[in-house]
């Protein structure tokens, strides 16, 4: 009891202060300074129970925005993806894809045919496989929300200066 009223203390004050749209949540940031959001509308993410000949499958869309964007070097300012996880078979396939420049979609692609790969440990699909994972278990989720929230908090702090 005391871990669920807990937890929702968290979740609320993690969407009350969160400075993105509320509707992403984050997930990670990659080794080249690009951060991961998974879209946490309850109605954007799917569990399937079989999928693409595939058991237990959760379809999910994830943000990534790059730390720095320089305008005439970068092809896109941020993508949305759709990802299937197949949370039995510690698997991933890219669903489709869209990049954005200027508030425009400079790309869109769909991918037509099953295209599973192995999720790779301590990866971007490695974090999306956990989210998945946490759908259903508190601990994950906590852990998960926890991990936003400091991420959210350390990165508004005012700046130092001198």
């Amino acid at each position: 009891m005391k871990q669920s009223l807990l937890l929702a203390i968290l979740l609320f004050f993690f969407v009350r202060t969160n400075a993105q749209d509320n509707r992403w949540m984050y997930l990670t940031t990659g080794n080249d300074s690009t951060t991961y959001m998974v879209d946490t509308l309850a109605n954007d993410y799917k569990q399937l129970d079989s999928y693409d000949t595939h058991n237990n499958v959760v379809l999910i869309w994830i943000k990534s925005i790059p730390k720095k964007v320089i305008k005439d070097e970068v092809l896109n300012e941020w993508s949305i993806v759709h990802v299937a996880i197949d949370t039995t078979n510690n698997q991933i396939e890219v669903k489709s894809a869209i990049a954005y420049k200027d508030g425009s979609v400079v790309k869109n692609a769909n991918s037509n045919y099953p295209n599973w790969v192995d999720i790779v440990p301590e990866s971007i699909g490695d974090a999306e496989y956990s989210y998945c994972r946490a759908l259903h278990n508190k601990k994950i989720m906590f852990n998960l929300v926890m991990k936003a929230y400091w991420h959210d908090l350390v990165t508004h702090l005012p700046k130092k200066t001198n």
